[in-house]
């Protein structure tokens, strides 16, 4: 690791085990890393609010490339570098979901909104609601009363992640979405979409921590498990993969490593 000089490491199904939780040995491998200065940076999909305390609080930590890329905060400065959505084109994302059964969940200024009542057991269930969004929805979100009207007002929006019911209905919904042109999609599981400005994702996350850091990209290691860790492999000199991850990452991957569950800083740290 002394030839890398930025650790970049997705949350869900990578840093964090199968219970959400990040493990000691992570938490020494992440210590280790600053002691030899280099730089760990947890890149994640979720919002600042939904990370863990243990990550967000830690002085081992600086930096955060949070909301899948369009936010990168220095936890110090209290700097961070935006690529949000504008109102405009939040209202033309609406008016195409509002034709479909969707589960909403709105990320803007580091906090996660929802509908109030929308995260009981049927609306889990229904939509196919995987158990770490259902994790940062119960245990992290805010719940709105007028959250149809709130939604309609509000700026610089980081995400919009959207479950639906069924497959035609997401495959169609995202063709007409796709209209808009000034969105992209990535994907944290099979009835999910996460939808971002054109000029966010977790690549362009990265690669404006590595600008702002001043490292090259050579000097840049990503890790992931899942299709919205894919951009993140652009920003990165070498990209690494869990066994957990899904096929898809581990064809643009150069190593497959450990899965989630057997404390991956701590692999990296020893093995490379």
């Amino acid at each position: 690791m002394n030839n890398f000089q930025l650790l970049a490491v997705d949350l869900d199904g990578t840093l964090l085990n199968d219970d959400n939780k990040i493990s000691n040995e992570n938490l020494q491998a992440i210590r280790e890393l600053n002691n030899r200065n280099i730089v760990f940076a947890p890149c994640t999909g979720r919002t600042l609010s939904e990370i863990p305390n243990l990550i967000k609080y830690n002085d081992d930590i600086r930096y955060i490339v949070y909301s899948n890329g369009a936010v990168v905060f220095d936890k110090i400065s209290k700097k961070t570098v935006k690529c949000c959505m504008s109102n405009e084109t939040i209202l033309k994302i609406y008016n195409v979901l509002s034709k479909y059964q969707v589960h909403f969940t709105i990320r803007v200024d580091g906090k996660c909104y929802i509908e109030k009542g929308s995260i009981d057991d049927f609306n889990i269930s229904y939509y196919n609601i995987i158990p770490a969004h259902e994790d940062v929805l119960k245990n992290y979100s805010i719940e709105m009363d007028k959250f149809s009207l709130w939604k309609r007002n509000i700026n610089d929006v980081e995400v919009v992640s959207v479950f639906f019911n069924s497959d035609k209905d997401l495959i169609e919904c995202k063709s007409k979405l796709l209209e808009i042109g000034e969105i992209m999609f990535v994907q944290a599981a099979k009835c999910n979409l996460e939808i971002i400005s054109k000029n966010a994702g977790k690549g362009t996350g990265l690669i404006n921590l590595s600008k702002l850091l001043g490292i090259k990209k050579e000097k840049v290691v990503a890790v992931g498990d899942s299709g919205n860790d894919i951009p993140m492999m652009s920003g990165a000199g070498v990209r690494i993969a869990v066994s957990n991850a899904t096929d898809t990452l581990k064809a643009v991957c150069d190593n497959v490593v450990c899965s989630n569950n057997e404390h991956v800083v701590e692999y990296i740290l020893k093995n490379f």
